[in-house]
């Protein structure tokens, strides 16, 4: 998007901050429907904010995790109180499996984890005496 600006015109530099709006198209890739607001101001009504994906990509799931421990909530109920199809993300139901995802990290005990970290040594402002540290693992 930061070159698409720079040829119109617009003066955009490294670590700058881009503002951008995701607009209804074609393309299901989101990076490829992003357009600064200038933008979508000066279309004249051609681009549309796609406000489904707004509420699909920033509203559900977090609303989803707020609600969780609410007894007989689930995702495809808040889905269709937010106007989304709710069968897409119905998680349970008969002949369904109920799959927790975890990353490869979360799945290693500490002393696998930090098996190559090396042990911090402080030393002492006052009598320059280097402390070794030894890593206090949690057990789980």
């Amino acid at each position: 998007m930061a070159l698409r600006l720079k040829s119109k015109g617009y003066a955009t530099h490294q670590h700058d901050t881009i503002q951008y709006i995701i607009c209804q198209g074609d393309t299901p890739a989101p990076a490829s429907r992003a357009y600064h607001p200038d933008e979508i101001l000066n279309s004249q009504g051609t681009l549309l904010v796609d406000v489904e994906w707004y509420i699909r990509q920033q509203l559900h799931a977090p609303i989803t995790r707020l609600c969780e421990p609410i007894q007989g909530t689930d995702a495809g109920q808040i889905a269709s109180c937010l106007g989304l199809d709710p069968g897409k993300y119905a998680h349970s139901g008969p002949g369904s499996v109920d799959v927790e995802l975890k990353t490869l990290d979360s799945q290693l005990t500490d002393e696998e984890r930090y098996a190559d970290a090396i042990a911090f040594k402080p030393v002492c402002h006052s009598c320059g005496q280097a402390n070794s540290m030894e890593p206090v693992l949690r057990k789980r």
